[in-house]
């Protein structure tokens, strides 16, 4: 490159910096620039969201909710959500969905514009109610709720689901300060949100899930209550709940008749149930230790459990009599009147750093099936026991569940919900179960401090070992003694070959 050739190009970058410098935009003219920008782009904006508003169902999805709106909305044609509210008026679809709070409401669906909530909900909805048939008419919200209660456990069952949805024992209170303040509150074996089971009801095609559906609270009484399920061609599906005078079981009946008009097929019904298990003691590392699932299949003479300590899933094939969530001072039992089968268990303890770590324990799932017919008016009847893990109460639940239809059969007699207390092996239990729990039951009738109760109880003990702990001292008396002597010896004979020297 020859010195002509640089001096021009350094001109040139001269020409072109000069120029830059020169002629660039003022301040002012780069913020109205910046502002025509962010005005351009809001119109493009706003271009979309009038495109996307005015989504819409297709003229078969409009007849398919017309015709759901005539089948399942009754006399006045609506359908209800606990967002949506649906409404055929003079064949016109009207809708009012809430967002956040605020009211969007169209008056023609067919032909106004929709936002893409609205259409999302009108389609899930027709969806929905396509899907569960007959099943669609219990679907709208109801808030009802029933209360049956003795003087040891109170229950309150909700509409959907024909769930209880809270069971507490007065008897009881909580020492556990979690952060919904349950502290010196009675102790809820059940609580809103924690528990949730129900049916699952299969054909061919379909299945329908109990905890879907709103019940209809009927034949209420102080002790028992049908929640069901009417259908208009003369089908129910309902669930009895039924508890007796200081009882800790509440029989649970499953009735229906006329269901072979809705349901075509005897597929077997579907049990699942998920708890997330409560904290109810301030340290919680034995509740820890001593909270899992526990079990029983049907004929053998103990129950088995999963691991408390970690994650567990298991999958049996055997039938079984009963299925416990069991805390460390309370449980949860189903204890099926014939058997449950196939059934999956799952335990899966709350990390540390979850959030939820400080409140609950564990969240476990129970899967099983049961026998069902379609004409069978009683297809499954169940005794479910909430109650406190004492040794008096559970080794007399024989005789609480004999209060009930069904309750005199001897397979009851032997459900070894004991098993639920961990008195440690067979020796250690079998003097715990007929020393110590009846020596403990006969002082606390009259002392009403646990702490003076084991007190005693622990002098006892230790007068009872006394002669045991007498001929202990004096062996390793007179082995100190003879010490002196065996050392002596065996330094005059140290070989191994003057053993018999020694």
């Amino acid at each position: 490159m020859d010195k002509n050739t640089i001096i021009g190009l350094l001109l040139m970058m001269a020409v072109i910096f000069g120029f830059n410098i020169l002629f660039a935009p003022s301040e002012e003219e780069i913020a109205q620039q910046k502002q025509e920008q962010v005005a351009s782009n809001q119109d493009k904006k706003d271009s979309g969201d009038k495109q996307v508003a005015t989504d819409s169902l297709s003229a078969n999805d409009f007849a398919k909710l017309k015709e759901n709106l005539k089948n399942y909305g009754g006399d006045s044609a609506v359908i209800k959500t606990a967002d949506l509210q649906v409404a055929l008026v003079d064949g016109k679809v009207k809708a009012s969905l809430n967002i956040d709070g605020k009211a969007q409401t169209v008056n023609d669906a067919e032909t106004e514009a929709l936002s893409p909530a609205m259409a999302s909900a009108l389609r899930e909805l027709n969806n929905t109610y396509t899907r569960n048939g007959d099943f669609s008419a219990m679907m709208t919200p109801r808030n009802d709720s029933v209360v049956i209660k003795n003087d040891s456990l109170q229950l309150v069952i909700s509409s959907k689901g024909a769930m209880i949805t809270r069971a507490t024992l007065p008897n009881y209170k909580s020492t556990h300060n979690t952060s919904n303040k349950a502290f010196g509150k009675y102790v809820e074996v059940f609580s809103p949100g924690e528990n949730e089971y129900g049916f699952m009801l299969n054909t061919s095609t379909q299945r329908y899930n109990t905890q879907d559906f709103y019940f209809e609270p009927v034949e209420k009484t102080d002790s028992s209550v049908l929640m069901a399920l009417n259908f208009p061609n003369g089908a129910q599906f309902g669930i009895r709940y039924t508890l007796r005078p200081d009882n800790y079981v509440v029989h649970m009946e499953v009735v229906q008749k006329n269901m072979n008009r809705v349901l075509d097929s005897s597929n077997p019904m579907y049990f699942d149930w998920k708890q997330k298990m409560r904290r109810h003691e301030v340290d919680g590392m034995f509740e820890e230790r001593n909270s899992t699932l526990y079990y029983k299949f049907v004929g053998d003479d103990d129950a088995d459990y999963l691991t408390e300590s970690s994650e567990q899933k298991e999958n049996f094939t055997d039938a079984m009599k009963w299925v416990a969530a069991k805390n460390q001072y309370f449980s949860s039992v189903f204890i099926a009147q014939k058997q449950f089968s196939g059934m999956t268990l799952t335990s899966v303890p709350f990390d540390k750093k979850s959030p939820e770590f400080n409140d609950y324990l564990k969240m476990l799932t129970v899967h099983s099936e049961i026998e069902y017919q379609a004409d069978n008016a009683n297809p499954a009847s169940f005794f479910l026991y909430l109650g406190p893990n004492r040794y008096k109460v559970l080794s007399n639940i024989d005789e609480m569940i004999k209060q009930y239809p069904g309750g005199d059969n001897p397979e009851f007699e032997d459900l070894h919900l004991t098993r639920l207390i961990p008195l440690g092996w067979t020796l250690f239990r079998w003097i715990n179960t007929w020393v110590v729990i009846p020596v403990f039951d006969w002082l606390g009738s009259f002392i009403g401090s646990y702490g003076i109760i084991i007190l005693i109880l622990t002098i006892l003990i230790k007068l009872v070992l006394t002669p045991l702990t007498i001929k202990s001292y004096r062996s390793q008396a007179v082995m100190k003694i003879l010490a002196p002597d065996v050392k002596a010896i065996n330094e005059k004979y140290p070989d191994q070959a003057d053993a018999m020297k020694r």
